[in-house]
């Protein structure tokens, strides 16, 4: 075996696992980005329900694929105004404090482990 052939066959070996991994980590954020609205849905403060049901991914950036990275924005944007208000609390007109009901957090906790394992094993197949 010459060297050329051997150069062209690592890169051919490096061109198809680059393009696994290029496949897989667009479909793990799409399934993450989805869980994580289900279940910030799930524990969002519900007096009309429309906070809960505005929940929702958006893509990043123009295209799915661009040079910083496949990415989702799990986002209200209709009440985004809110959200911090009512995951950490808030003071009263009238005095006095409401407090949070905590429900983007516990819900990325929850959730980003997983989303790491498994990143790491489609970059490691």
């Amino acid at each position: 075996m010459r060297i050329d052939d051997l150069a062209n066959e690592i890169a051919a070996a490096m061109s198809e696992y680059t393009n696994e991994v290029e496949e897989a980590i667009p479909q793990i954020v799409d399934s993450t980005a989805d869980a994580l609205v289900k279940e910030i849905r799930a524990a969002a403060p519900k007096r009309t329900g429309k906070y809960a049901k505005g929940w929702t991914p958006r893509q990043l950036g123009g295209c799915a694929r661009s040079k910083e990275g496949y990415a989702k924005l799990v986002c209200n944007p209709k009440r985004y105004s809110i959200a911090h208000l009512l995951e950490y609390g808030h003071a009263k007109r009238s005095g006095g404090r409401v407090s949070g009901k905590p429900h983007i957090r516990p819900a990325c906790d929850k959730l980003l482990p997983e989303f790491e394992r498994k990143i790491e094993e489609a970059v490691k197949r």
